[in-house]
């Protein structure tokens, strides 16, 4: 993951998200976003729908990979909230 142009390592899944600073040598996809988009997502203040569409750049294999994430990362979002 890209924020601002610092990369991170993130484990996302059962609704938690583990982030890392460096780059994850095993990553399956890869989102480029913004401090600001990021944080207003993940507090509520943005719709995730509008965070995705906006804000979110996502380099997946396959679209069924990307859903999986998207999923996972509004689960994780929902927790922080």
């Amino acid at each position: 993951m890209s924020v601002d142009g610092e990369i991170f390592a993130v484990s996302i899944g059962d609704g938690r998200a583990d982030v890392r600073q460096g780059k994850n040598p095993n990553a399956v996809l890869f989102l480029t976003t913004t401090y600001h988009a990021l944080l207003q997502a993940a507090a509520g203040q943005m719709a995730f729908e509008d965070f995705v569409s906006d804000h979110a750049a996502i380099e997946a294999p396959n679209e069924a990979t990307k859903a999986v994430f998207l999923e996972r990362v509004k689960a994780a979002m929902a927790q922080m909230q």
